[in-house]
C-alpha cells in the first residue's frame, strides 16, 4: 500500500508539472482589504504541527481582519481547531479513506476548486515541500497561492516567501504573513480547551485510578523515531518523582495508540500508573488541561500542553531545541540531553512549581 502511494505521488507530481503553468505573483499585489476568502492548507495528522501553527493563524486574522478563513485539516486531530476564534470554517481531509478509495479524491478536489478562494496558504514545513499540501493548495484555484520557496514549490504556488533562517518553527511559520503584518509583535501560541470538552478526560482519568483532586505529572512515553526514549528511562523518572513528591504529586506515564505495545514494559514496576489515550483527541486535550505538569520528549502532547499553558519540561535527544523547544526560563523548560542524567533536572523543575494550582503561562513567537 505504501509503495502504491509513493508511486501515485510521483505520477501526480509529474502530471502537475506538465499541466500547471504558474505566473509568479508578488506579495505587494495582494490587498488585504480586497481578500474575502482565505484557505489554509495543513492536512497532515500531527498534533505538534497544528499547535505550532497557532501564531500564524493569529497573525493571519490580524493581517486580514475581514476575510473568511477556512482551514483544511487532517481528520484525526481536526477538532483541535474547533474552538479557535480566528478560524471561521474547517474542511476535513480524510487521508486514509482517500488513499484506500482514490476515486473519491477527484470529487473532493473538484469541490475544493469551487470554493471561490481569493488567497490560499500552503503551510507545510519551511524546509520541505509536502506534495499533498502543495497540490491541494494549487487545486484550490486561488489566484494567489502562498508558501515557502523550497524544492519544487514553484510548480504549485505563485507567491513564494524566502525560507527563514535559524528560527523557532512557530516563528518561522508566522513569516508567511510578514508582508501583510503592520505590527511585528510576537503572537501567542495558545490553544485553550473549549468548555464543551472540559470533562472529556474523565474516562482515561478514572481508568488510571486517579482521584478527582490528584495533581498529576504526565510523563509522555511516546515519540517518533529518534525522539523516543527507552521505556526504562520513563519508569525511573516516574519512580523518582514518586519518591521525591509522594505527598502531593502523582506521576502517570501516558501513551498513545502507537505505544500500546509498550504497556507490558510499564506494567511490571510497582507504583507506576499508566494512561492509554486511544480515544478522540479531546480526551488527551482535557487530560493535559487537568495536569499539574508534563514531562516529555519532543512530542505532540508536549506542544499541546504548552498551548494550554500547563508547565512543561522537555528533553531532546536531537540537537533541534532551537527549532521545537519551548523555554521561557520559568514554567516551560527545554534541554538537550547528552551524557548527563536529566532526571535530577526534572526534579528541580518540579520543585519550582507551587504545590497548589499552577498558574497557566503560554509562550509567544
Amino acid at each position: 500500500m505504501k509503495r502504491l502511494e509513493l508511486l501515485g505521488k510521483r505520477l501526480l507530481r509529474g502530471t502537475l508539472r506538465l499541466a500547471i503553468h504558474n505566473k509568479r505573483r508578488e506579495p505587494g499585489e495582494i490587498d488585504p482589504d480586497q481578500i474575502r476568502k482565505i484557505l489554509v492548507v495543513r492536512q497532515d495528522n500531527r498534533i505538534g504541527n497544528l499547535v505550532l501553527q497557532i501564531p500564524f493563524i493569529k497573525g493571519l486574522r490580524l493581517a486580514f481582519p475581514h476575510a473568511h478563513i477556512t482551514a483544511l485539516l487532517g481528520a484525526t486531530f481536526a477538532n483541535l481547531y474547533s474552538g479557535i476564534p480566528e478560524i471561521d470554517d474547517r474542511i476535513i481531509y480524510h487521508h486514509r479513506e482517500l488513499a484506500r478509495h482514490p476515486w473519491k479524491w477527484l470529487p473532493f478536489v473538484l469541490q475544493l476548486g469551487k470554493g471561490d478562494w481569493d488567497l490560499a496558504f500552503e503551510c507545510g514545513h519551511p524546509q520541505v515541500v509536502s506534495l499533498n499540501n502543495a497540490s491541494l493548495t494549487c487545486l484550490s484555484k486561488a489566484p494567489f497561492r502562498v508558501g515557502f520557496d523550497r524544492g519544487d514549490a514553484g510548480v504549485f504556488l505563485n507567491v513564494l516567501c524566502c525560507v527563514p533562517g535559524r528560527l523557532h518553527y512557530a516563528k518561522a511559520m508566522a513569516e508567511l504573513i510578514a508582508p501583510w503584518r503592520s505590527d511585528p509583535a510576537e503572537l501567542e501560541m495558545s490553544l485553550p480547551l473549549p468548555d464543551s470538552h472540559r470533562d472529556a478526560h474523565r474516562r482515561v482519568w478514572e481508568r488510571a485510578g486517579l482521584e478527582d483532586d490528584a495533581r498529576v505529572v504526565l510523563i509522555w512515553a511516546g515519540g517518533r523515531h529518534d525522539k523516543r526514549w527507552e521505556s526504562g528511562f520513563w519508569i525511573r523518572t516516574a519512580q523518582t518523582i514518586t519518591s521525591a513528591f509522594s505527598d502531593h504529586l502523582t506521576p502517570v506515564i501516558g501513551m498513545g495508540p502507537g505505544e500500546v505495545r509498550l504497556v507490558a514494559e510499564f506494567a511490571a514496576p510497582p507504583n507506576v500508573r499508566t494512561a492509554i489515550f486511544d480515544g478522540p483527541v479531546e480526551e488527551l486535550w482535557a487530560f493535559l488541561d487537568h495536569c499539574h505538569a508534563v514531562i516529555s520528549g519532543d512530542t505532540g502532547p508536549m506542544h499541546l500542553a504548552v498551548g494550554l499553558g500547563v508547565p512543561t519540561f522537555t528533553m531532546f535527544q536531537v540537537d533541534n531545541v532551537w527549532e521545537y523547544g519551548h523555554d521561557d526560563g520559568n514554567w516551560h523548560r527545554a534541554m538537550l540531553v547528552r551524557d548527563a542524567d536529566p532526571i535530577p533536572a526534572v526534579v528541580d523543575f518540579l520543585k519550582t512549581l507551587p504545590e497548589g494550582t499552577c498558574p497557566r503561562s503560554t509562550i509567544s513567537y
